[in-house]
């Protein structure tokens, strides 16, 4: 539901969703590789997200002129 909410935020939004992973991580678990794993995760997701699958969604309902572009 966080990551819903922040996700409206653009630049803030992910940073403070990986920094909350991280005190999370980091108050959980005793090694530092096993607390840095989920934001490392989360921020693969979100690339792959906003640089992949979004743009290839929207290319197909987004119908531009070819002179515009």
């Amino acid at each position: 539901m966080l990551t819903f909410v922040l996700e409206f935020i653009p630049y803030l939004g992910a940073a403070m969703m990986v920094g909350l992973l991280t005190i999370t991580g980091l108050t959980t678990f005793p090694g530092i590789g096993h607390a840095l794993l989920a934001p490392i995760c989360y921020l693969a997701i979100t690339m792959l997200q906003n640089n992949v699958l979004s743009p290839f969604v929207y290319a197909g309902r987004l119908k531009l002129n070819p002179l515009a572009s």
